[in-house]
């Protein structure tokens, strides 16, 4: 069940851009803060923090496509 969805969600993160998809995984898999992406990435923490705030609605319609709700 637990490899049925981590698949689900690698399917979600490809309706993403390359940017935000990366400013996601590092946010909410890498569990880093802005700054520590920002200094990763050399883009400003504002603008990874745009990236990811804009990413999540078509992320959790994609997963609602998929069946996955309450994200």
């Amino acid at each position: 069940h637990r490899a049925s969805l981590l698949e689900r969600l690698r399917r979600a993160l490809d309706v993403l851009s390359a940017e935000a998809r990366r400013a996601v995984e590092l946010r909410y898999g890498e569990m880093l803060s802005y700054d520590e992406m920002a200094e990763l990435c050399g883009a400003r923490a504002g603008t990874l923090q745009m990236r990811v705030t804009r990413a999540m609605p078509a992320l959790r319609r994609s997963l609602e496509m998929q069946g996955i709700s309450g994200v």
